[in-house]
């Protein structure tokens, strides 16, 4: 395992040993960080997309959806 990887592990299993309440304080941390939340959609996107597979998607409806998920 890597270093970041591993880094990664670490984070991963720390978050998972939280409790409920814990967590939802660490995520509604997170959701109020730009650069977090900005990721945080484009994560919550592209699962949707993997859901919708085979649908093909008119990138201005993409972009439109895009924008309006950050606001």
């Amino acid at each position: 395992m890597k270093g970041n990887e591993a880094t990664v592990e670490v984070f991963f299993s720390a978050i998972k040993g939280l409790t409920k309440k814990q967590r939802s304080e660490l995520f509604g941390r997170m959701s109020q960080d730009p650069a977090m939340r900005e990721d945080i959609l484009d994560l919550a996107l592209i699962e949707q997309s993997r859901a919708d597979k085979g649908r093909d998607i008119d990138w201005s409806d993409f972009k439109a959806k895009r924008i309006s998920a950050k606001l």
